[in-house]
Order: C-alpha cells, then sequence, then structure tokens
C-alpha cells in the first residue's frame, strides 16, 4: 500500500506488480486502531499475569508507535477514500423504531423474544451481554418506571455505580414501548415469571440475537439503504451507538453528559469518576429520552398504563381488584410461587396489554404467539376499561408519581391545565347561570324549568304504562321475557340450529296467539318485533358462530392456520380454545375441520397423540378432568403445574425449556418411546 500511495502521490505509474487486475491493485492492509490496541493490552496481561512488571521504555516506544501508526492509518483511508470511522455504524432512531415495527408485527415466536432483547438493548443502552444475563429477581416495577439492576458491567467488575437504571413506557408507539414488550414476552412465557431462570434462557443468547438481527437487516436491506445505513455496517453494538447519539444530540435541552456516562458504561476519566456520581434523576431522564419520548413536548411526562379504580366506589374497586388477581392467577402456572415483586410486575404488565387491548386484537399478527397466551385471551370488558394513561395535568390518585421530568416540560403540563381550565369556561359559567336561572323561576309565574321537565316526564311515563295495560302487551313482554333463556342457546361448540328452530317455533305460536285475540295489527307487529329481538340477541349471545367456506361448514376460520404453540399453550388451547377468534376448542375438532389446511390432519394427530401423554401424566399425578367440558383457566393452570415439572425434565431436552415448543417435545416424545420399545424390542410409534 504504502508503494502505491507513494506513486499516486509523485504521479508515477502504477506497476504490473501491484495489480491484480484492471481495477484492482494488491494492497497490504495495516491493523485497526483498536486492534493495535487489543495487541498492546494483550502485552500488558501477559506481564501482570507473570507477575513482572513491564519495562518502561517498553510501554512507552509502543505508545509512540500507536500513535504513529493511527496517522499512517488515518492519511491512508483518506488516499484511498475508504471509510474513516472504525467498527460499526451508530443505528438511527428512525431505523430503530423500523426495525422493532417489523418484529412487532410479525407472526414468528422467535420475535417476541427478538424484538424485546433489541428493545432492552437500545433503552438501557448496555453492552447485549448485560441484556443476557437479566434475572426476573432483578427487574421491578417502581413508581412510574421500570427498573433493572446487574451485578456487574465491563467497566464495573464489582457492581459498583452499576444500577437501577430506570426504562419508561411509550404507550403511543406500542411497537417501541419496552413495558408492552416485556408483557408480551412474560405472557408467551409465563414460566419465567418463577425467577428461578434468566430472563433469556438458554447458553448463548447473545449469539442468537445476532444472528436474527443479521437476517433483519438482509431481509429490509433496500429500507435501509433508502435511509443512508450500510447493512455491512450494522451489528448488534449499532442500538448502542445510535441511542447514546440520540440522547446527547437529540435535542439542546437532552440530559446532562454524566448519567450519560455513566448509564452507557463510558469511563468519565481522573476526578470525575471519584467526584461524580449516578443519581436517580438524571438516569431517569435519559431514561425518557432513549424510550422516544420527546423532551420538546409536554406529552414527555406521560405516565406507564395502570389500573385506576379512582372512579369506582371502595368497594367496587376492592371487587375489581380481586377480579384482575384471580384473572391472573388462574392463568399464570405456579402463581404461588412468584415473588411480590414479579407480581406488581406482571400486574403493570397486563395493564399495557388491557390499555392496548383492542389495538393488539386488530393488528397482531393471526399466528402472533400472544394470541395463545391464556392471560390474553377472554379479558373482561370492565378490566380493560380500568387501563388507562394519565399525563401531569389530569392525573388521579392512582397514578404512579411521574419521575425523571425537567423543569421545563413541567412548566408545559401546567400550561396544559391553566388552557384547559380556561377553555371549560363558558361551559361551567352557562350551567351556573342556567341553575341559576331555574332556581329563581326566571320567565315563570308558577314553575321553573325543571319543574316542568319533571312534569312532562311523569305524565308520559303514566300515559305508556295506561296503555300497555289496557292493550295486554304487558302480558306478551312478559311470556317473551321468561322465554330469553330458552332462546340463548347452550354453551360450548354446538352448531345452534335446534335454537334457531325453537325461534322460530315460539315466533309462530306468538303469532298464533295473537291473531286468536281482539288484539290490533299493531299490537301483533309490537310482538313481532319483540321476537325478532329475541333472536338477534340469542344469536348474539352464542360463543361460536359457524362459517361457510371451502364447500364445508366450519368453525374455525377460512383464514385459521396452525400457529407455534408452547406446550402450556398448546394444554390451554386444547380445552378452552379462543372465543375472540371464534376458535373452538382444539378437542371439539374433527378431520374434516382442518382438511382444508396444508398437513392440517397431520398436525391434528400429532397434537392428540401429544395430549395422550399429557393426560398419562396427569392421571398419574391424579389432576385429570373426564369431561372436556369441564375445564376452564383454572383446571388447566392447576393440571400443569402438577405435571410441569416431570414433563420437562422427560421430554424438555434444551436448554430453552420455558420456550421450547410442542413439536419438539413431541419429537423428543417419539425419541423417548422408540427407546424404550427398542429397549424392549419391540418398537411402536406414539399414538
Amino acid at each position: 500500500m504504502q508503494s502505491y500511495l507513494r506513486a499516486i502521490d509523485k504521479g508515477h505509474e502504477v506497476t504490473q506488480d501491484m495489480q491484480t487486475g484492471p481495477r484492482k491493485v494488491r494492497l497490504e492492509v495495516y491493523q485497526s486502531n483498536s486492534q493495535f490496541s487489543a495487541i498492546r493490552s494483550a502485552i500488558a496481561y501477559v506481564y501482570t499475569s507473570s507477575r513482572v512488571p513491564m519495562p518502561d521504555v517498553m510501554s512507552n516506544e509502543m505508545t509512540i508507535f500507536i500513535n504513529g501508526m493511527q496517522r499512517t492509518i488515518s492519511a491512508a483511508k483518506e488516499h484511498l477514500g475508504l471509510k474513516i470511522t472504525e467498527g460499526k455504524d451508530a443505528l438511527s432512531f428512525d431505523n430503530y423504531e423500523f426495525l422493532a415495527k417489523q418484529l412487532f408485527f410479525s407472526g414468528e415466536k422467535k420475535d417476541v423474544f427478538n424484538r424485546l432483547f433489541l428493545i432492552l438493548d437500545w433503552n438501557l443502552m448496555k453492552r447485549a451481554e448485560n441484556c443476557v444475563h437479566a434475572k426476573i429477581n432483578h427487574i421491578r416495577f417502581e413508581s412510574d418506571s421500570l427498573v433493572f439492576e446487574f451485578a456487574k458491567s465491563k467497566t464495573q467488575q464489582t457492581g459498583d455505580l452499576h444500577g437501577p437504571w430506570h426504562l419508561y413506557a411509550n404507550p403511543d408507539k406500542p411497537w417501541i414501548c419496552p413495558q408492552l414488550a416485556m408483557a408480551m414476552y412474560l405472557f408467551t412465557f409465563p414460566d419465567v415469571l418463577r425467577g428461578d431462570v434468566p430472563l433469556f434462557e438458554g447458553t448463548n443468547q447473545y449469539a442468537r440475537y445476532s444472528a436474527a438481527m443479521m437476517k433483519l437487516y438482509k431481509k429490509h436491506e433496500d429500507d435501509l439503504k433508502g435511509s443512508g445505513s450500510e447493512i455491512k455496517n450494522l451489528g448488534s453494538h449499532s442500538a448502542r451507538k445510535g441511542v447514546g447519539t440520540m440522547v446527547a444530540s437529540g435535542c439542546t435541552i437532552g440530559p446532562p453528559i454524566v448519567p450519560l456516562c455513566l448509564r452507557a458504561g463510558w469511563a468519565l476519566g481522573g476526578v470525575k469518576e471519584r467526584y461524580l456520581f449516578r443519581e436517580n434523576a438524571g438516569d431517569q431522564y435519559v431514561g425518557r429520552c432513549a424510550a422516544g419520548l420527546s423532551p420538546t413536548s409536554k406529552e414527555f411526562a406521560i405516565s406507564p398504563a395502570y389500573f385506576d379504580f379512582t372512579d369506582l366506589t371502595e368497594d367496587e374497586a376492592a371487587k375489581m381488584k380481586r377480579a384482575i388477581k384471580a384473572h391472573l392467577s388462574s392463568r399464570i402456572p405456579h402463581f404461588s410461587e412468584v415473588s411480590p415483586n414479579a407480581l406488581f410486575l406482571a400486574e403493570m404488565c397486563f395493564a399495557s396489554i388491557c390499555y392496548k387491548y383492542q389495538y393488539l386484537n386488530k393488528n397482531l399478527h393471526d399466528k402472533c404467539p400472544l394470541r395463545n397466551a391464556a392471560v390474553f385471551k377472554d379479558i373482561p370488558d370492565e378490566i380493560v376499561k380500568l387501563a388507562v394513561t394519565r399525563y401531569e395535568w389530569d392525573k388521579t390518585s392512582d397514578t404512579p408519581t411521574f419521575t425523571g421530568i425537567p423543569p421545563h416540560v413541567c412548566q408545559l403540563a401546567k400550561l396544559e391545565s391553566l388552557e384547559r381550565s380556561i377553555e371549560s369556561i363558558p361551559t361551567q359559567f352557562l350551567d351556573m347561570m342556567k341553575t341559576e336561572m331555574d332556581n329563581r323561576s326566571f320567565f315563570a309565574a308558577n314553575h321553573n324549568t325543571q319543574a316542568i321537565t319533571d312534569a312532562i316526564q311523569a305524565m308520559s311515563e303514566k300515559i305508556v304504562k295506561d296503555l300497555i295495560e289496557k292493550t295486554g302487551l304487558m302480558k306478551i313482554v312478559a311470556q317473551s321475557a321468561a322465554e330469553d333463556t330458552d332462546l340463548n342457546g347452550s354453551s360450548g361448540f354446538v352448531l345452534d340450529d335446534e335454537d334457531d328452530e325453537d325461534a322460530e317455533w315460539r315466533s309462530q305460536q306468538l303469532l298464533v296467539d295473537t291473531e286468536g285475540g281482539d288484539e290490533t295489527a299493531a299490537e301483533m307487529q309490537l310482538a313481532r318485533q319483540r321476537v325478532q329481538n329475541i333472536s338477534a340477541t340469542s344469536v348474539k349471545k352464542r360463543r361460536l358462530k359457524l362459517g361457510f367456506h371451502h364447500g364445508k361448514l366450519n368453525p374455525l376460520p377460512s383464514t385459521f392456520e396452525f400457529s407455534s404453540m408452547t406446550s402450556l399453550q398448546l394444554v390451554q388451547n386444547w380445552f378452552i380454545g379462543d372465543l375472540n377468534r371464534n376458535i373452538p376448542p382444539l378437542y371439539a375438532l374433527d378431520c374434516n375441520h382442518v382438511a382444508f389446511l396444508k398437513a392440517g390432519n397431520r398436525v391434528r394427530g400429532k397434537m392428540v397423540s401429544f395430549m395422550k401423554i399429557v393426560e398419562r401424566e396427569a392421571r398419574a399425578k391424579d389432576v385429570w378432568v373426564d369431561r372436556p367440558s369441564d375445564w376452564d383457566h383454572g383446571s388447566v393452570t392447576n393440571m400443569w403445574n402438577a405435571i410441569s415439572h416431570d414433563f420437562s425434565l422427560k421430554y424438555c431436552k434444551t436448554k430453552r425449556k420455558k420456550e421450547l415448543s410442542w413439536s419438539t417435545a413431541y419429537s423428543n416424545m417419539s425419541k423417548a418411546n422408540a427407546f424404550n420399545n427398542k429397549r424392549n424390542k419391540k418398537y411402536v410409534a406414539p399414538e
């Protein structure tokens, strides 16, 4: 390379020994600056481990040599037009949001892990190794933030100044919201909440994440190139570089540099490291900025999703709190073994699911593993309505304490509260004037406005009551109301033809009764309308509906596919199904229902064999319920709690037991069965 550069500088001709092709030259490439530094560190380590001091001359000479090589390398890059900087490029916030959105709308089970890892890598501003070693016992919800603690980092091996670190929700952008990402992961793999396993179970989760991100980069190479990024210059470290750049220089009123450096684990050096220490306020400000909240907007001070009970009475609030706990306890395995910190974390994560419940139901991929999670299914509307987010100007007594808010955002929040108060003045003034005029009987001799309204309403009710009693319609209404229960149909996976025939027969009988009397045509019309309303109500109350596709009546949607499920999810779907998506319990399906699916009957056959093994294990523990219709979420969870330990030891032969799919466990069952039968000199395939 030196001869080539000299030839260019002096205008000499490039000789043939330099060339390897028409437009290529042979170069002797220098090591990078980081490689030279690594070599020096390796030499120093050899001296240190040998208990021999390094000679000062050698240390000085290496420093002079490396500094000189840095200048030479920079000059060579400039001459050749190569990339000046070393290492991976920073991932911009727009690209981070784009990648997170692709993972959010994916239907792959592995992308639940990939998205949470990416979001934690970005928000924590840590090396990916820290995320790999995170434990559920070191994660908690405190005030309005998700708090992480780590035992050590690269620069702090003893754990000094290494936590807690605060992560904040971004409810307006669910694809990059740490709270929602954590919720989707925990409820897809609920066994993680027990705390006896790492958050990311396995032996080499860093390599798994890096490989997944490279595939994602290549898949969306054109989109990334459109934003000026080369995928060869992106890696797992790019998120750490990108968030540091965004937080430090994304706004002129960003957080101080000290908490930013401490959170990222960058050395401050000298006196600064001795006298400038981490405080919560600075790290909280950094956490809000890293979450993608704009520090120039009043919405910077948004709370996480939580359950607000302030509009309820004390008894109603207590009842709803019990309902929330009952919903979680019946769907999370080993609920009694979960620590209080993890329980509160699960409750706040559940609030984020409820807050975005309609959005998730509408936009998640049909094969998204969260849809198969028991916690996500059949959430009562009264619980969903309690999940809210608040700002400084509309907070209640249940709102978590706001943290990490700089003074200028507090002033923006106060201005917003003042503006809302000013906007409500005209309405309040008119209401006060109207009330005062009513009290003073303004423009009325004997009655005020409210009295007149009450008198008209009372007279209307009396007229209607007299009319009903005279026409005899009260009898018809009472009879129809008594028959509501019979018209509503039965529960479970049943075709409701009998209900329709029963409703039609009752409709005809009711019309015959009205025709036989002295009732008028208007009365008959009212009776007919009443029957139609009852029929419509009974249809709405049916738990499942049939559709006609692929030439058959089928309860499964025409777009249905068997999605990847864990063993627990398969057991739950086998007995419970998913009424929100009109999917019956899988035990009720036969070969005709799944014939339209590719390899549908083969997959169903494996599920039947799998469930026979589960039944055998459950009967051995005396936790099996004979009637399939008697199973509910509570009984399924209790059964799984009893058999999960032995089941994992026998059939989950990998390090990632909590994320293992049922099909992999089935393969292990087949191998175990083959081994046992071979030992008995007789092979019998699994049922």
